[in-house]
């Protein structure tokens, strides 16, 4: 019972970078990365790099831990606007991506304050937003 408020007025209608990467190996890098990232508050840096006609992008997810190391991990990508480098956290992409069932994972974003929109390709019935954590340069 209720009004419930309007959810959708929290989905980033624009965004300023557009990335297509294949799920499965995104799922997998986010995975190892997760292991680095468990001491640093479960963050994991996202940069998306477009190439060049559109072609050839790079996403590259890192995390760092102090008795570990670095991890770096680097997909090939759809890329289509700025290059951005925004932090999640491990857990919520994990769980996303995880329920995930198509061959492609569309990501938007607009800039490293604001959330992101997840979305499987092919599939305009699931949407999911994630906020960004905050990362000191």
């Amino acid at each position: 019972e209720g009004n419930f408020p309007d959810y959708k007025q929290i989905i980033p209608k624009s965004h300023s970078t557009h990335t297509v990467v294949d799920t499965s190996e995104l799922l997998k890098a986010v995975k190892i990365a997760s292991l680095f990232a468990r001491e640093a508050a479960n963050i994991v840096r996202l940069h998306i790099t477009p190439g060049e006609q559109g072609l050839g992008g790079r996403l590259t997810v890192t995390a760092t831990s102090a008795e570990l190391g670095d991890n770096v991990s680097e997909i090939s990508a759809a890329v289509e606007g700025q290059p951005i480098e925004i932090a999640f956290n491990a857990k919520y992409l994990l769980e996303v991506l995880g329920v995930m069932h198509t061959a492609q994972v569309s990501l938007q974003t607009s800039n490293p304050q604001s959330p992101g929109v997840l979305r499987p390709v092919g599939d305009d019935s699931f949407v999911h937003v994630i906020m960004p954590m905050h990362i000191a340069k």
